[in-house]
């Protein structure tokens, strides 16, 4: 808390097992590393690292005193974010210094850096429009830019995944594109789902073996192509590559990958699995997913199953999957039939494209899985809707056909019905129990309450 100039800090090798806070409007210069199980939290005056090495939780600086930070040649190793909320009255000299951090966070407040390398496997978010020298995504994970920032950077390398794991690297707000920006040579992301991200300042952007997800610009795509995947050695994860062939009843892809959104899918007699289980162990990605042969197979897990074409179960099949189901795609012709079978999970229809119902479409009522149409057309073709909720409350485009369907639902509730098509046809809705019907302003037929 000292006002004072000079102050030092030694630690003398010692680790802090608390967080350090810098409240005073004095300098403090450290005469060795500080090594701390908290937080360093630097909400007044002045560090000098003078070249000494920092490994903490976090790095905060939340106020907007007038703080400065002189990071020289220093390496700071964060567990956890680097975080300037508030970088108004803020100096940070970056030095030669280099960043790595864990976290999930590194809200940069529009300053300029040295090297920061992120090694979080999950995701990292990135704030602000900031400079860096290079940025590493040694971790590996997917990277979140916030929307309308631009980031300018010497270097950006380490955006890689794989074909059993592609990596994301996008705007956080759908829609709006942020923008990286590099002068000179080449920019290499590789199995990499891109959207709404825009690569300008005079390098060459290469994505190879990705996917455009859309509203980006300044890339050269080589785009990944799609694959037939059968399920072969019974139960299993969905993750595993051993329980994936290019064949049915075939031997284990040779490339040791498992299924993108690109991909369909085949579940069939040669698959082994006769009351076995397919488990969805992590979020799961698939084109088409046909089960057709299966006999008795089952599938369980509590992530998320991402469709993003067809979907086709046989009446033999038990669905024990929990996790939520999202209907992706973007184009027309795409079928659901379940087969009648019950789902277990709640049900998104995410994609701007079509699907019609081959079947009575029946959410578990009694856990209360809920139907979100969120975007698209679907039409019902006749067949019957039961969940607990109907919800769509945005303003992108639906398109609702309900031919002669019997819709029941505790809850119909479409707040916004802007840029929302009903065709009601003869259908009837019953709302059971909570008598809530939130009709956005839309044509029904029937309705009873």
């Amino acid at each position: 808390r000292s006002d004072d100039p000079g102050n030092t800090i030694t630690t003398a090798g010692h680790t802090l097992s608390g967080s350090l806070y810098f409240e005073g409007l004095g300098s403090y210069t450290m005469q060795d590393d500080i090594l701390a199980n908290g937080n360093l939290n630097h909400n007044n005056g002045t560090l000098n690292t003078n070249d000494n090495n920092i490994s903490i939780n976090s790095y905060s600086s939340q106020l907007n005193h007038t703080r400065e930070i002189n990071m020289g040649s220093s390496v700071i190793t964060c567990s956890g974010n680097w975080s300037i909320n508030d970088g108004t009255n803020m100096t940070l000299n970056a030095g030669t210094s280099h960043i790595l951090i864990s976290g999930y966070n590194f809200i940069g407040a529009n300053k300029t850096y040295n090297d920061v390398t992120l090694n979080g496997a999950g995701y990292t978010n990135i704030y602000g429009s900031n400079i860096f020298n290079n940025v590493d995504n040694a971790g590996g994970g997917d990277i979140h830019f916030e929307a309308s920032q631009t980031n300018i950077f010497n270097d950006l390398t380490g955006v890689a995944g794989d074909c059993s794991d592609l990596i994301e690297v996008d705007s956080k707000t759908a829609g709006i594109p942020s923008t990286i920006s590099v002068a000179s040579g080449a920019i290499n992301f590789d199995y990499a789902q891109i959207q709404d991200l825009t690569a300008s300042g005079g390098a060459t952007f290469n994505a190879n073996n990705c996917i455009d997800q859309g509203n980006n610009s300044g890339w050269n795509f080589t785009f990944l192509s799609g694959t037939d995947y059968y399920w072969i050695g019974g139960s299993g994860n969905w993750n595993d590559p051993a329980h994936w062939s290019l064949s049915s009843g075939g031997a284990p892809n040779a490339s040791a990958c498992i299924p993108t959104q690109l991909d369909n899918v085949f579940f069939d007699a040669n698959s082994g699995l006769s009351f076995q289980m397919v488990s969805i162990n992590a979020n799961a990605y698939c084109h088409n997913m046909d089960w057709t042969g299966a006999a008795n197979g089952r599938i369980n897990g509590t992530s998320s199953l991402y469709v993003y074409g067809s979907i086709t179960y046989i009446a033999s099949n038990t669905l024990f999957h929990t996790g939520s189901l999202y209907f992706m795609a973007d184009d027309i012709g795409n079928t659901i039939d379940f087969a009648g079978n019950t789902v277990q999970g709640n049900v998104y229809f995410n994609g701007s494209g079509q699907w019609q119902l081959l079947d009575d479409l029946t959410l578990d009522v009694a856990d209360n899985k809920n139907l979100y149409f969120n975007s698209g057309t679907l039409t019902t073709n006749d067949f019957a809707i039961d969940c607990n909720s109907f919800s769509s409350n945005n303003e992108e485009v639906r398109v609702l056909n309900l031919g002669s369907s019997i819709v029941n639902v505790d809850t119909w509730y479409v707040w916004d019905g802007t840029n929302f098509t009903l065709n009601p046809g003869t259908s009837s809705i019953t709302i059971n129990s909570t008598n809530y019907f939130q009709g956005g302003g839309l044509d029904y037929y029937d309705v009873t309450m």
